[in-house]
């Protein structure tokens, strides 16, 4: 799948590192969609196509950093508050102001923080639980980890137990 014609994919440079993003222009009012872990913002594609969300209305899907086509920071903490700080920087980059927030697991955490900050919060839709970071246990035991470890380690397991054949055991 791909975005549709007349999205924008961009990135930013911003003060912890390069954020990319799929943006679809529109009015003032913005529709912000953001991902769970392991996620991208190609999760939203359908989004970007669906005829609901027309014109009026501009369309963004970032990446947080350490996911999709966005940067690997080995000296960025990737906790959520850090995230919600740089999805902001990234809005003020592109003069956004009013937002709905679309937010998958983890993100909601995401979005919850940007909704405390002097934004014009025009709604908050949380696509799966997680509203606090206590929700988000095995996304935060995950997270804690450097992606060599992830990668060698928790992801051949994580889909080892998806298949049913060993227990999980990921590392605090």
């Amino acid at each position: 799948l791909m975005f549709p014609k007349g999205t924008r994919l961009e990135k930013a440079n911003l003060q912890n590192g390069t954020i990319a993003f799929a943006m679809r222009p529109g009015g003032p009012s913005c529709i912000l969609f953001l991902h769970g872990l392991g996620c991208s913002k190609e999760s939203f594609i359908d989004a970007f196509t669906h005829p609901y969300f027309d014109a009026t209305v501009t369309l963004l899907a970032p990446d947080f950093l350490g996911h999709g086509d966005s940067d690997r920071n080995v000296a960025y903490s990737y906790d959520l508050q850090s995230q919600a700080e740089l999805i902001r920087e990234l809005l003020d980059r592109l003069g956004i102001v009013q937002i709905a927030i679309v937010a998958h697991s983890m993100a909601n955490v995401v979005g919850l923080a940007l909704a405390q900050i002097d934004l014009e919060i025009l709604g908050f839709y949380s696509l799966e639980g997680n509203l606090i970071a206590q929700d988000c246990t095995l996304s935060a035991r995950v997270a804690k980890n450097a992606e060599r470890q992830f990668v060698e380690k928790i992801y051949p397991l994580t889909k080892e137990k998806f298949v049913g054949k060993v227990d999980i055991d990921v590392p605090s």
